[in-house]
């Protein structure tokens, strides 16, 4: 028989849905299930903690993020106040995820009286913004030749030549170092993996926390405007002799086997794909250099072809 005791039923709805500390304790404290525990105040700016013994770690976890215990409290209270010079109810959850222990706790309340924002708001302002159009720019059918995402919430550099005109769209500047000097100053991690048919390594970048899910919450808030539209090109008719298979799910498969063998035609361009160079292999899976589509999946898969490039 398991005993819920205040501290295992904060740990279970922290565990719940394995996202970021702030983003889950926001979540308790919305939850009436968990007001006993842990609650909003009316004004929303403290947080009211039940004051039990158990709860220490959790009060730690409170502490590193730069909240407060309110020292002027009642000897019988059966609850604590925790108060954040910056973190109140209602603060938004995508700069919530950008903050760690040591950023949450150097954040400073707001003062100016012009309107003016403090150095942590425009620096997670920054952040936000270079990870929205981060992960815009592999969304983009033209780019895909020289960036794509992963099926591992990764950022790959296929082609690095052509990495600095993208760069100057996005971000205004062209410099590949300068990018990749942001990413690792973000907790961004580069990882160069050598596969079959390319002469050099793929660069690829992860993070702990920002994977791709949470970039394209973060891509659809990318302001329209300075968006073009996405128009897919034409694509000539199939092959009929060719199989097509859209039922069986994509598998990923990590050991890249041999190369396909050379004269297998692109089912989207009808390119002709062979070993020596016009593919690149990407997660185990192969593409076509033309058009920067799925070919073949080596056996896994016979023909990968996305929807809209079927003509009825």
């Amino acid at each position: 028989m398991v005993l819920y005791t205040p501290a295992n039923r904060i740990q279970r709805g922290l565990s719940e849905s394995n996202d970021h500390f702030l983003v889950s304790v926001y979540r308790l404290a919305a939850n009436e299930e968990y007001h006993a525990l842990v609650r909003w105040s009316a004004s929303g700016r403290t947080l009211i903690v039940a004051r039990d013994p158990g709860l220490a770690s959790f009060e730690a976890q409170l502490a590193s993020y730069g909240f407060r215990r309110n020292k002027k409290r009642e000897e019988n209270a059966r609850t604590e106040k925790w108060a954040h010079p910056v973190l109140k109810r209602g603060y938004p959850t995508d700069r919530m995820k950008l903050l760690t222990p040591v950023s949450a706790s150097s954040l400073k309340e707001n003062v100016v009286s012009d309107g003016k924002k403090t150095r942590q708001e425009k620096t997670l302002e920054e952040k936000l913004a270079f990870l929205q159009k981060l992960y815009r720019i592999p969304t983009e059918h033209k780019n895909r030749r020289a960036v794509r995402e992963t099926k591992r919430g990764r950022i790959a550099v296929v082609d690095r030549e052509q990495l600095p005109a993208i760069l100057v769209k996005y971000f205004g500047d062209a410099s590949v170092e300068k990018f990749e000097e942001t990413l690792m100053q973000y907790g961004f991690r580069k990882k160069e993996i050598a596969y079959v048919g390319r002469e050099t390594p793929m660069v690829t970048w992860c993070h702990s926390t920002y994977d791709w899910e949470y970039g394209l919450a973060q891509k659809s808030r990318v302001e329209e405007e300075d968006s073009e539209p996405n128009i897919s090109p034409t694509v000539p008719p199939l092959n009929p002799n060719k199989a097509v298979e859209t039922s069986q799910p994509e598998k990923v498969v990590d050991v890249v086997p041999k190369p396909v063998e050379p004269g297998t035609n692109c089912a989207h361009c009808d390119a002709t794909v062979a070993a020596q160079g016009s593919e690149f292999v990407l997660e185990g899976k192969l593409y076509c250099q033309s058009c920067g589509l799925l070919v073949l999946a080596h056996g896994v898969d016979c023909l990968q072809v996305p929807k809209s490039s079927i003509r009825a």
